[in-house]
Formats: structure tokens, sequence, C-alpha cells
């Protein structure tokens, strides 16, 4: 739920990059995009801080095993401290999709899951368990961000 957002901005940022590339107003979706990195970074670190704080009680709603209260709290704990480069990335994608440009946007994808996510968590798993899985998650959505952002920043200049 917490992740929501990306996805409804993500739509609407879509048809209006679509309907400006067509009409050949590249810096209005720069500046779109721009305010849109803006909301997602602060919407993510929003959500870091509430689920930072409720990551403890939010599994007793869904669970009373321990072991699942324990995963469940340590990935709430530390993954939504990366939701705002997956907030930066669906943006990218969606700018990307509404321009035309399908093949860079799922590069993006595929960078995340199968290029970076996969790997480590098995990388990270055999050291550390299931907090090496969580760590990959966040290494994978930071680097998806920061680099989708920088594709994003030299294909619109």
């Amino acid at each position: 739920l917490a992740t929501l957002i990306f996805f409804a901005f993500g739509a609407g940022i879509s048809i209006f990059a679509g309907q400006n590339h067509s009409a050949g107003n590249i810096g209005r979706i720069r500046d779109a995009a721009r305010y849109c990195f803006k909301l997602m970074i602060l919407w993510g670190l929003c959500m870091a801080g509430f689920l930072w704080l409720l990551a403890d009680h939010i599994p007793h709603l869904f669970d009373k095993n321990p072991d699942v209260i324990a995963y469940a709290s340590l990935y709430l704990h530390w993954v939504p401290i990366s939701y705002a480069g997956m907030g930066v990335m669906v943006i990218v994608n969606a700018v990307l999709n509404g321009s035309g440009k399908p093949l860079p946007a799922t590069f993006f994808i595929l960078l995340k899951a199968f290029i970076l996510y996969v790997p480590l968590a098995w990388w990270l798993q055999k050291d550390y368990g299931f907090t090496g899985i969580v760590a990959a998650l966040m290494l994978a959505n930071f680097i998806v961000g920061l680099s989708s952002y920088a594709y994003h920043r030299r294909i619109m200049q």
C-alpha cells in the first residue's frame, strides 16, 4: 500500500509524457518528471519513517507466528528506506513508456529484478540469511533509482 502512490503518479505522467512528447514539449516532460521525483522522494522518506515506527506492530495484525513477525518487522524496518529509489524508477519508466521508448523502461525493470536483486539476494543470503535478502532489495532499489534518474537526465537535456 505504501508504494501505490508511485504507480498512480506513474500512470498520470505516462499519459502526460506521451501527449507532450508528440507535441515536442520535452521541457514540460522534464519539469513534470522533476516535480514527480521530488514527490516520490518525499513520499518514500515519509513512508520509511512511518513504517520504521510501526514495523514491530504491523505484522501482529496479520499473523501471530513469532518468525513471521520477526521477518516482516525486519523487512518493514529496512526496505522502505529504499522506496524513494523505486519511486524514481517508476516515474522514469512511465516517462519512457509514454514517450514511446519501452525498451529502456524494460531494461530498468530487468536490471532491478534479474541483474541486481536475484543475484545479490542469492549471494548475500548465504552469509546473512533473510537480512541479506532484505539488503539485496534495498541495494537494487537504490541502484536502479539512481541509474534510471541518471539516464533520464541524460536523455532529457
